[in-house]
């Protein structure tokens, strides 16, 4: 859902409850799980407040007295992904890093800090053993997932293959919410390898991966958040 202005989430909002009614080569399935992503959310209102200064790096800089200490860790999420860190807390935001190419050294220099609290992008704070899972994370589906790329399995089909597998699924990880996800994981794994995408435009390339997200969810009726993965 990055880079999606409030705008563009407020249509999705209302598109949602029209696709519901439309069971049509999973339009529905797009317009619940689409929608009960949204939901809890209120987008009105919302400006967007751009940066007015850079850095490359490494900086300090201090607000109200405290130092931030500002690492450059991107390209990974978006070109200019940083992380930031307060030596007097021990206390590191590491706001949203990845996907794939350089996200292993991004969580590497997040390790690196230890940092008894580390504040991601999305979820709970975490704490070392957190990140420490979230290699392991990554670790375990870049093997899973290349060995199926060799096979011949689409991204789809391979992310669902290994969703269902028994050893997947009595992993830590499919207790995370929306396990379903792994496939946006694997397509960008398997650009990496070579894989090219089907050329659709780039909104619809992204509605059809929610779609196909959403069909996947419905495979995981015990997964969390409850209202992603039950009609």
């Amino acid at each position: 859902m990055h880079h999606l202005e409030p705008r563009s989430l407020r249509l999705l909002a209302k598109a949602s409850r029209v696709m519901k009614a439309l069971p049509v080569a999973g339009i529905d399935v797009l317009g619940h799980y689409a929608g009960a992503m949204i939901a809890p959310y209120d987008f009105s209102g919302i400006r967007l407040t751009t940066p007015n200064q850079g850095f490359s790096g490494e900086e300090t800089i201090s607000v109200n007295g405290m130092d931030l200490v500002l690492q450059e860790v991107g390209p990974a999420h978006t070109p200019g992904d940083a992380i930031v860190y307060l030596p007097s807390e021990n206390v590191l935001y590491a706001g949203d890093i990845g996907p794939v190419a350089n996200i292993m050294a991004g969580l590497g220099k997040v390790l690196a800090l230890d940092a008894d609290y580390i504040v991601p992008g999305h979820g709970p704070i975490a704490t070392r053993v957190d990140v420490e899972l979230q290699v392991s994370y990554w670790d375990t589906i870049q093997e899973e997932l290349h060995w199926r790329c060799r096979q011949g399995m689409s991204p789809l089909r391979a992310a669902t293959d290994l969703l269902l597998s028994p050893a997947f699924r009595s992993s830590p990880f499919a207790k995370w919410d929306s396990p379903e996800r792994l496939l946006r994981n694997a397509q960008a794994l398997y650009q990496e390898w070579g894989h090219r995408p089907l050329p659709l435009p780039e909104n619809l390339a992204k509605l059809n991966t929610l779609r196909q997200q959403g069909i996947l969810a419905l495979m995981q009726p015990d997964a969390t958040p409850r209202c992603m993965h039950r009609r």
